[in-house]
């Protein structure tokens, strides 16, 4: 037993105390080089990101990064729709008049040193131009031809049917179609583009959502305006 026992040799000593050292110390290296090597690669990475044109980088963009909004910070607030019968009635002096005031001095256009060199227009302005056409469109179509005075629609009159049909002509000539179809089609873009997300909750006495008396983030318009005035 004691012969057992004397061959036992405390750990660090004896024969194998040197080679285990050894052993430890090129693991030791070797963990060492790894670490470094990783710290290597990720400032070669970090160096290449930077270097790559925004084109390339996949990082998502949640609703862009239009370049007016880092000119002007522009406030939100919770706003309640509700319907404006400045707006909503048909065309009169005071009617023309409210909806020409969403609409800067220069119909939207504006030049500025480093956002816009050359005369540029800001897009909302754009598309409530093309709003403004659409409603002044309809409510002409209305009034001019579909009920015109003492023309009714299924009158089969001829003398009557060309009075209509030439009337007809006058409006369409007098509002290039061309145009109200872009009007049309760039407020449809827009409202895909950027659509309001907010959850309109349904009107059990229309059956259905009128729009109204529900909250909507907004930004403070007169802001915009006011930074408008400034650049025009």
């Amino acid at each position: 037993m004691m012969a057992f026992f004397s061959s036992y040799t405390k750990l660090g000593q004896g024969e194998d105390s040197t080679e285990s050292t050894k052993t430890w110390s090129k693991q030791h290296l070797a963990r060492g080089k790894l670490h470094l090597t990783y710290v290597l690669l990720l400032v070669f990475v970090a160096g290449v990101s930077n270097c790559l044109p925004p084109i390339l980088m996949t990082r998502p963009v949640y609703f862009g990064a239009e370049p007016l909004r880092s000119e002007i910070r522009l406030k939100t607030s919770t706003r309640v729709f509700q319907q404006d019968y400045a707006y909503a009635m048909p065309p009169s002096p005071e009617v023309d008049a409210a909806w020409s005031s969403l609409l800067p001095q220069n119909g939207g256009f504006f030049t500025h040193p480093t956002l816009a060199p050359t005369e540029s227009c800001v897009a909302v302005f754009h598309q409530i131009h093309c709003l403004y056409m659409l409603r002044k469109a309809l409510y002409e179509a209305r009034n001019n031809t579909m009920e015109l005075p003492g023309h009714e629609k299924m009158d089969t009159d001829s003398s009557n049917e060309k009075i209509y049909a030439s009337e007809t002509q006058e409006l369409n000539a007098s509002h290039d179609m061309d145009h109200l179809g872009h009007c049309f089609d760039l407020l449809r873009q827009v409202i895909m583009c950027r659509p309001d997300l907010t959850i309109e909750v349904a009107n059990v006495v229309v059956d259905g959502v009128t729009g109204f008396d529900t909250e909507h983030q907004c930004i403070d318009w007169s802001e915009l305006m006011d930074w408008m005035k400034k650049n025009e």
